[in-house]
């Protein structure tokens, strides 16, 4: 029943644009400007009419749409925004006119609006069906700017614009909610995309071609694949004196360790005291030589 009567509502509506478009081209040869001029103006009201309504129409069918499939919203979008232009180019009463025109202003803040929620789709079908994350990130960043502007579009207007709260709560959530999970999510994507190919600032070979386990990789930004060494990987570790000190005790309990520590130290000891007994009858025989030599 809606739909017979949205489509009697198109059939009077251009039966009246045709009447109007008659008369118009009738008047043009004419000098009866003011006759004109009425005309035109009357024709500008069926078509803000037709595309008021032909408008509310397709906005229904975003209730029908699922909110994921991003494509079927975007040309919804599309098609909304083709006709909020079209009014902007509408004959309008030369009193009206003037840089303060609050029909053309409404007028601009629709089309901002609609332009951020078409973009923002666009966006999103580019990260999730087509996997092409420079350009999704591109869209989701020009719908934040299109979001902005179409909040300070609509607040500059008066309060007769129509939904004008409905449309100021649905782009403050499309900003601070969807948008903001979106360009976040693709962000991370493509940090994911520049981590598995090699591409880090942070290393030059890259965390998919590292073979580091993690405790040598403490330092750069990634995860890279490899984690830990099976088995693990012994890591020398540079100590001081007092360390091996400290150590002795730990590394002679339970083992035999102590005897071999031992037997290194009396084999050193006693080639240290070879040496020292080698030296001593060395001097002996030259103090020996020269001390006969001078006593004689």
């Amino acid at each position: 029943k809606q739909e017979a009567q949205f489509l009697s509502l198109l059939s009077v509506l251009d039966d009246a644009l045709t009447l109007s478009q008659a008369q118009i081209q009738s008047l043009t040869s004419g000098t009866n400007t003011a006759k004109l001029q009425q005309w035109k103006l009357w024709k500008s009201y069926f078509e803000y009419q037709k595309v008021r309504a032909v408008s509310q129409h397709t906005s229904g069918l975003l209730q029908t749409v699922d909110r994921t499939a991003h494509a079927e919203r975007a040309h919804i979008y599309q098609s909304l925004y083709q006709y909020a232009n079209s009014l902007l180019s509408l004959e309008q009463h030369p009193e009206d006119g003037g840089d303060e025109d609050e029909f053309a202003l409404q007028a601009m803040a629709n089309c901002y609006r609609l332009r951020a929620f078409k973009t923002y789709h666009m966006g999103m079908h580019y990260y999730e069906h087509r996997q092409q994350h420079p350009q999704a990130l591109a869209l989701l960043r020009h719908s934040q700017q299109l979001t902005k502007r179409a909040l300070e579009e609509i607040a500059a207007c008066d309060e007769d614009m129509e939904n004008s709260e409905k449309h100021m709560n649905e782009l403050e959530t499309l900003l601070d909610e969807q948008l903001a999970g979106g360009v976040a999510a693709v962000e991370s994507a493509l940090a994911m995309n520049a981590l598995l190919s090699g591409r880090t600032s942070s290393s030059s070979s890259g965390a998919a071609n590292s073979n580091r386990c993690l405790l040598q990789r403490l330092a750069d930004m990634d995860a890279g694949p490899m984690l830990v060494d099976v088995p693990p990987m012994t890591l020398p570790i540079p100590c001081k004196g007092v360390f091996y000190d400290l150590a002795y005790d730990h590394a002679t309990h339970y083992s035999d360790a102590a005897d071999h520590i031992q037997q290194y130290i009396d084999a050193h000891l006693v080639e240290e005291s070879s040496r020292q007994q080698d030296g001593a009858s060395a001097g002996g025989f030259f103090s020996g030589w020269f001390g006969g030599s001078s006593s004689q």
